[in-house]
């Protein structure tokens, strides 16, 4: 093989390789490589606060029923603790209504009765 130079000028040798420069692609270069490990490097990121933000909200979620079980517990023992001492009012009370005979008096005691039976309704409700 015979080659010409740039005066188009033939050489006699006969060459045994060509040396071709050509520049890179661009997913050759060091540039590339570069933006690649930028993209993974965020693409990590969005997964692990993902996945913190999911560990968070379950977290939350969690404390949340806790807050709501224990509030139930709460209004539920206040809720006993006030019916108790209401029926011990309102039984003797009822007994003191059936065996007064003084109006005034008696008219005191159904007074009282119809307080404690309104405060009875709305624990009960």
């Amino acid at each position: 093989m015979k080659c010409v130079n740039g005066d188009n000028i033939s050489t006699p040798d006969i060459v045994s390789h060509i040396l071709i420069n050509r520049k890179p692609s661009f997913y050759e270069t060091f540039w590339f490589d570069l933006l690649l490990m930028m993209l993974l490097v965020v693409i990590i990121a969005a997964i692990v606060a993902g996945y913190n933000r999911s560990k968070a909200e379950q977290h939350r979620k969690k404390l949340e029923e806790e807050l709501t079980q224990t509030k139930f517990r709460f209004f539920t023992n206040i809720t006993h603790e006030l019916r108790t001492p209401l029926t011990l009012i309102i039984t003797p009370l009822d007994s003191m209504i059936r065996k007064c005979d003084e109006g005034q008096i008696k008219k005191q005691l159904v007074a009282i009765r119809k307080s404690a039976v309104e405060l009875m309704n709305l624990i009960n409700n």
